[in-house]
């Protein structure tokens, strides 16, 4: 019988009369009643729900669309798909593209782009320093400038009793630029640099008058050094430019 129908026969068989109590144990009405805190521990929306106020919670799994129409904070994110920006650039994967122009350190604050931590250096001036090989098709510039071209601070004589001029903070024998003297009365200098290579092609550039001989190349030792030559000695000293580049 119902909790009602039990009341009901109790009221007209038991009105002013002896008979026990009956416990009907029913829940508290506090206990029935929500508050402001309560706690939802499992809830499944069919339909559409609005919220106006702030939602707090630890874990939300959206299975179709998420749209957050003002800004957003996120703290570690973890993309499973493709990442699309205004839709003018995305990332897909290992790949990044951009419709039109991708700008990078465009901003006037910005500073240099550093690429494999420090391999690769390109500053806001444009300056880029590398620590490898740059390979290019053709290179087009209006001056060439290399770096540790031989200063006339001292001299080093060779084994043939020339002279060669020393690197400023580095070597003459890893060199591939620097300049070399012909003593008068001297037909030949060996000049040694580790820069010779069988396919090496060497530019001799003389400073003072060879009396219409040709300064020439006579012999090439890769990886150890190279000869200069001319066929009749002069009664004077000859100095001379070298320049070693290496053909592929």
């Amino acid at each position: 019988a119902s909790i009602l129908a039990q009341l009901a026969s109790q009221n007209s068989s038991g009105v002013g009369s002896d008979s026990p109590e009956v416990s009907l144990d029913l829940t508290a009405p506090e206990v029935l009643l929500a508050t402001g805190s309560a706690q939802l521990a499992n809830i499944n929306i069919t339909s559409d729900a609005n919220i106006s106020g702030k939602l707090t919670a630890y874990e939300a799994t959206i299975s179709e669309t998420f749209k957050a129409l003002g800004q957003t904070f996120l703290g570690n994110t973890t993309i499973a798909g493709d990442l699309s920006v205004d839709g003018t650039m995305s990332v897909s994967g290992s790949s990044l593209s951009a419709l039109g122009t991708l700008f990078l350190q465009n901003g006037p604050l910005a500073e240099k782009v550093d690429f494999f931590n420090g391999k690769l250096t390109i500053d806001k001036d444009g300056n880029i320093k590398t620590l490898g090989e740059v390979a290019a098709a053709s290179i087009v510039t209006n001056r060439l400038t290399i770096s540790n071209q031989p200063v006339a601070t001292s001299s080093a004589n060779t084994s043939d009793g020339g002279t060669q001029s020393l690197l400023e903070g580095g070597s003459a024998v890893d060199a591939s630029i620097g300049s070399g003297k012909l003593l008068a009365g001297q037909t030949t200098l060996t000049i040694p640099t580790t820069q010779t290579s069988p396919t090496s092609k060497i530019f001799l550039t003389p400073r003072a008058s060879t009396s219409g001989q040709a300064l020439y190349i006579s012999q090439t030792l890769p990886g150890e050094s190279f000869t200069v030559k001319l066929d009749n000695a002069l009664d004077h000293n000859l100095d001379f430019n070298w320049w070693i580049v290496e053909v592929q």
